[in-house]
């Protein structure tokens, strides 16, 4: 994901629309076991209060990636 999908120019645009927060799940066991991320690459999309909105999980593709991106900014909040 880090040299694929989030370099592309698509999905940086729609990134510039988030807060982006990247963590190491052996660093910081608590934050992963909140949130459930048990492998890694995943993307969790949560609103300011830390409901989350949606996940991805291992690689995607800019393009899915984006749209799923877009998808959850655009669904209602928790």
């Amino acid at each position: 994901m880090d040299t694929v999908t989030y370099p592309n120019a698509q999905v940086q645009q729609e990134l510039a629309r988030w807060v982006l927060v990247k963590l190491d799940i052996v660093e910081q066991p608590e934050v992963a076991k909140r949130f459930e991320v048990v492998g890694v690459p995943t993307a969790v999309a949560v609103t300011a209060d830390g409901d989350e909105l949606g996940r991805v999980e291992n690689f995607v593709e800019p393009a899915p990636f984006r749209e799923k991106l877009a998808d959850f900014r655009e669904q209602p909040q928790p």
